[in-house]
């Protein structure tokens, strides 16, 4: 007699079936930790190292708070909106592209929740009708680093804009900034919160604006602090401008170790509005250099402090548009004085610089 399976084993092979097949939809529609894009990917897919999707939008939808997508290889991978904690990590040597052309749009929005931090790394956004590179909208911080940036030109755009009523940290590092309107734009838009940005080792190079407004690298408005250090400003109208909006609260820019050259109007410009009073603003300029440029300081509103910097091949010097203020530490109109080097600069007036007043000094006192 032939010897029958039991009842139990022969329809344990369809079970098993079943339920592997239930936790791969599980998998697949789970949030996880850690997140991949490549070339060979797919949106339809997990997401997970073995099965990649192919664009950020997909990846982050499925990536818990807190977590990471990861660039396998060189490809674009579309425009991206974040609204969470979390890291976009492109590995040296890959190619991380994002193209914006649609007219209007951003590369990257990061409007996420006010302590959330945002790090984008190794990333190379490029303009092709878009608005800003990266836009800043909302998070407790966010750091951009070792990534690209170029070709943003609109009057209202910017590689990296920060507009806000928050008191965001943004970090820029090891970075590169090009052929923007404006390098990096820091609007502090509420009285009582200021945003702090702080530009590390970046190059900010050929600006360009083609709507005809002022190509500037940073720009700094409203209420705010900014720190620029260890960097290069190339090529605009104005290297550094810095406005005071607000009466009631002292908003400051401090630029150290940093080279600002070719500046067809000035390699630093301070400007006040809203009833501030002259120490609204503070510009401290240390162990920098400006060059080649119109005027190096076209100091309008606020006070300026300089220590250890060297001017040379422009135009125009200090020049007060109308600031109350002394310049610190003196100085003498040739040749070194109150640690600063002055060189190779002319002085023919007041329209070529744009000031209603205008006053160059050969010596003014320290504070």
């Amino acid at each position: 007699m032939p010897k029958h399976e039991p009842r139990s084993f022969r329809f344990a092979p369809i079970a098993l079936a079943c339920f592997a097949s239930a936790g791969l939809s599980a998998v697949a529609l789970a949030a996880q930790q850690r997140s991949f894009v490549a070339s060979f990917g797919s949106d339809a897919a997990n997401c997970q190292l073995a099965t990649p999707c192919r664009s950020f939008n997909a990846a982050i939808a499925q990536t818990l708070a807190n977590g990471e997508v990861v660039i396998l290889d060189t490809a674009g991978y579309g425009p991206m909106a974040i609204n969470k904690s979390l890291k976009v990590i492109g590995p040296s040597g890959v190619y991380g592209g994002i193209s914006v052309t649609t007219p209007g749009t951003d590369g990257v929005t990061i409007n996420a929740g006010d302590n959330d931090v945002v790090t984008l790394r190794g990333l190379d956004v490029a303009g092709l009708g878009g608005l800003s590179g990266i836009n800043v909208v909302n998070a407790g911080a966010v750091h951009i680093e070792k990534s690209s940036v170029s070709n943003f030109t609109l009057n209202a755009g910017a590689c990296v804009r920060l507009s806000t009523a928050k008191a965001i940290q943004l970090f820029v590092a090891d970075s590169f900034l090009r052929e923007c309107s404006t390098g990096v734009l820091v609007d502090g838009t509420l009285d009582a919160n200021k945003p702090v940005a702080t530009i590390d080792n970046t190059r900010i190079e050929r600006g360009t604006n083609t709507e005809g407004g002022t190509v500037t690298g940073v720009k700094a408005t409203g209420n705010y602090f900014v720190n620029i250090r260890n960097s290069q400003i190339t090529g605009g109208q104005v290297g550094v401008s810095a406005a005071a909006a607000f009466p009631t609260n002292t908003v400051a820019v401090q630029i150290v170790d940093t080279q600002i050259n070719l500046m067809t109007t000035a390699g630093v410009v301070t400007s006040g509005t809203g009833g501030g009073s002259a120490t609204s603003l503070t510009v401290n300029l240390q162990n920098s250099t400006i060059n080649a440029s119109t005027a190096a300081l076209k100091h309008g509103f606020g006070t300026f402090r300089l220590r250890d910097n060297v001017f040379a091949n422009v135009t125009h010097m200090l020049v007060n548009c109308g600031s109350d203020q002394f310049w610190g530490p003196s100085y003498e109109a040739t040749g070194a004085r109150g640690s600063n080097f002055f060189a190779d600069f002319a002085n023919p007036g007041a329209a070529a610089i744009g000031c209603a007043t205008y006053n160059s000094p050969g010596k003014v006192p320290a504070q």
